[in-house]
């Protein structure tokens, strides 16, 4: 009796060892690999086979686990990267956009004179303007608070293609998400890199502009230093000098407008503080300044006004 039972423990032993992570499935011996596997990543003896068996599932999930399977059983056969991209179509359908992500990736990076490539590339491409239009990573449905990650897809497209169609929309885009998290330096060089790289883009008028945008972002305020805002009228006019018929040609010249009086009345400033200090001299050199380079601003007219005083002291 008691050996009865130690044989059943030692039975029992073995059956908790080898048994799923999900309680039900179970291991066996393997030849082709040399070990135990769980019964589950078991599939057919060929990665054309495992693929075909795949294709053949009509649960998600079911169609997950063989498409793994050829993964772990077959990584250098060319049914790998198809492995990898129907795990990302899979994914996309089951709106885990992320998990797709990662398995396009994967695809991209090992595996770059794969057929599935281009495809792989597109797919990702649109990811990334799935999560830059707002769509936040998931787990069990809650959204998690964590950083967008277009950009991180954007860049992989322009490591993994540099030369292809998705580079140039991939830096604009990725410009795009920077500057609209304030990120202005980051945002700037993207939209520079791109200019630098594809001055022949469709997106290169776009970029051209938001680069001049960065720059009119970083301005300051009249009281500070003016650097940013002479290199966003710089960046301005060259936009509308190269894109004369652009649709944002309009606004960049309200913007334009509006930074020159920016720059009037921080000259204006610095001659009212000599004005302060009695220095009337040299107020007069920067109140000459305002009226030579901005002869149209509101400041302008200050200044004027303010050098009539000056000149002719007895009148108010």
């Amino acid at each position: 009796m008691v050996k009865t039972r130690s044989w059943l423990t030692a039975i029992l032993v073995v059956v908790l060892l080898f048994a799923g992570g999900d309680g039900f499935g179970f291991w066996v011996w393997t030849p082709k690999t040399g070990r135990f596997e769980n019964a589950k990543d078991v599939g057919k003896d060929t990665p054309s086979a495992q693929a075909k068996f795949a294709k053949e599932q009509k649960d998600a999930e079911q169609a997950l686990q063989q498409w793994r399977s050829l993964l772990k059983r077959f990584p250098d056969s060319p049914q790998a990267a198809e492995a990898l991209y129907n795990i990302g179509r899979i994914y996309e359908d089951l709106h885990r956009y992320y998990a797709a992500h990662k398995a396009y990736k994967e695809l991209l990076t090992k595996y770059p004179f794969s057929p599935y490539f281009v495809k792989a590339l597109e797919r990702e491409y649109n990811l990334g303007l799935k999560f830059l239009q707002g769509y936040r990573r998931k787990f069990w449905d809650i959204t998690k608070p964590i950083e967008n990650p277009a950009p991180e897809i954007f860049d992989l497209i322009i490591s993994v293609s540099p030369n292809g169609k998705y580079a140039p929309p991939a830096l604009y885009y990725k410009g795009l998400y920077l500057k609209k998290k304030k990120r202005f330096a980051e945002a700037k060089s993207a939209f520079e890199k791109l200019l630098r790289s594809y001055p022949d883009s469709d997106f290169a008028d776009k970029a051209e502009y938001q680069l001049a945008m960065c720059y009119y972002e970083m301005s300051l305020d009249p009281q500070y230093d003016q650097e940013y805002t002479t290199k966003a009228i710089e960046a301005l006019r060259r936009f509308i000098k190269k894109y004369p018929d652009s649709t944002f040609r309009p606004r960049a010249e309200e913007l334009i407008a509006g930074l020159e009086e920016k720059k009037a009345q921080h000259l204006l400033e610095v001659a009212r503080f000599y004005l302060k200090q009695g220095n009337s001299r040299s107020a007069k050199i920067y109140l000459e300044d305002v009226l030579d380079h901005y002869p149209g601003t509101k400041s302008a007219r200050e200044a004027k006004e303010i050098l009539r005083r000056i000149d002719k002291p007895g009148e108010r």
